[in-house]
């Protein structure tokens, strides 16, 4: 249990960055989404979701493998930047099914 705890200080502030990444990567992932839930607009509580889940299964992954902690950090930078792909991006140039004769874009 000690062996743990010390992996776990000596790793707090890659844990804090993750903890911070993974909860922005949450609140971007669904910013016009009006659902509340627990009296907290969905777009938080999906931030907090993704906190808690992805930064527990993240920091395991560091204080278990500890030869690959910094690769904790590189996903939880990625989130953020696939959210906001997921929410934005693909919004623009997405294709959908029309009619004939109607234009398949959606602008």
């Amino acid at each position: 249990m000690r062996w743990f705890l010390k992996r776990l200080y000596r790793d707090r502030r890659r844990l804090v960055v993750v903890l911070c990444l993974t909860f922005l990567g949450g609140v971007i992932a669904f910013p016009t989404t009006q659902a509340h839930m627990f009296g907290l607009p969905f777009f938080l509580v999906a931030g907090l979701a993704f906190m808690f889940g992805l930064t527990a299964f993240l920091a395991l992954l560091a204080i278990l493998f500890p030869t690959i902690r910094y690769s904790a950090e590189i996903a939880a930078m990625q989130i953020p930047f696939l959210a906001t792909i997921g929410a934005f991006g693909m919004q623009r140039g997405a294709m959908t099914v029309s009619q004939p004769g109607q234009s398949s874009r959606v602008w």
